[in-house]
C-alpha cells in the first residue's frame, strides 16, 4: 500500500481512503481499513532498538532511523 501511494500524489493520507466520486481511489478500502493502516503504520520503524545507542545519532533528526536504508 506504501508503495502504491508513492505512484497516487494526494494531499494527506487520509485521502487514499476518500469516499468522493471525484478523488475516491476504492482500492485502499478494499486492502485495509484506513484506522487500521494507520494504527500500523504508527509502529512500524527500521531501526533494532535493543542494540546499543548510536552516540552520533542527533537530538532530532525524524530520519534518523531510515537514513542508513539503501
Amino acid at each position: 500500500m506504501t508503495i502504491l501511494m508513492g505512484l497516487m500524489d494526494k494531499p494527506v493520507l487520509s485521502a487514499y481512503w476518500s469516499t468522493d466520486s471525484l478523488d475516491s481511489t476504492p482500492e485502499f478500502a478494499a486492502m485495509m481499513q484506513r484506522d487500521r493502516f494507520m494504527n500500523l503504520l504508527s509502529y512500524f520503524h527500521l531501526t533494532d532498538n535493543t542494540l546499543a545507542p548510536d552516540r552520533n545519532q542527533p537530538e532530532f533528526d525524524p530520519l534518523y532511523k531510515v537514513c542508513s536504508v539503501h
